[in-house]
């Protein structure tokens, strides 16, 4: 029931999730998707983030559960209020908004992607290709958010980084081939100065 959902998301929250709560609520899928968007609206959100002490390859905070649960549905519905956390101070939820919103790859996303992807830390750069990486894998990118992505993806070409060295030039030519191997073999970015 909706109410039985309703109780579920707001056991996101709570650090340990002994009795797969989180996986329960994967299979409720998109009836769960009005929950999860009131959830990310909700002020403490945007604030909660869980100590030390949990599984280490368990969520560090109710939002980075929140955006995996809406990774397989996809939709755009989610979008905007995921968007607001791409100007966040802490740089996780940066990271995993710009995860989601490629995920996402709808036109609403495109303005806080180009955002993610010019962010000043690499981690939120690099989880902004792993989103779209995904989006691209999931048949969920549209057309033209991925032309908007291109040119973004493309100033990271040459920017010192061990975070996206190597996925910027295999993104580029997973979203148009034949646009990025011209670009790719141009002497600007093929040059042994460019790790």
């Amino acid at each position: 029931s909706d109410g039985e959902i309703k109780q579920m998301v707001d056991r996101l929250f709570i650090q340990k999730d002994d009795d797969f709560n989180f996986e329960r609520l994967k299979l409720v899928g998109g009836k769960a998707l009005p929950m999860l968007i009131a959830a990310l609206e909700q002020p403490k959100t945007a604030t909660t983030q869980f100590g030390d002490g949990g599984h280490a390859l368990d969520a560090k905070s109710p939002f980075e559960r929140i955006v995996n649960l809406l990774e397989p549905i996809g939709t755009s519905e989610a979008a905007l209020p995921i968007a607001k956390y791409i100007d966040h101070q802490d740089d996780h939820f940066r990271k995993y908004a710009a995860l989601a919103l490629g995920g996402i790859g709808s036109a609403e996303c495109i303005a806080p992607m180009l955002k993610a992807l010019d962010d000043d830390d690499d981690y939120v750069r690099s989880y902004a290709m792993m989103g779209i990486q995904r989006g691209i894998k999931g048949k969920r990118c549209g057309e033209d958010f991925l032309d908007a992505v291109f040119p973004a993806i493309t100033k990271l070409l040459d920017r010192n980084s061990r975070t996206i060295r190597g996925r910027a030039p295999e993104l580029l030519l997973t979203i148009d081939k034949d646009r990025a191997i011209p670009l790719l073999l141009s002497p600007e970015y093929f040059s042994v100065k460019n790790k």
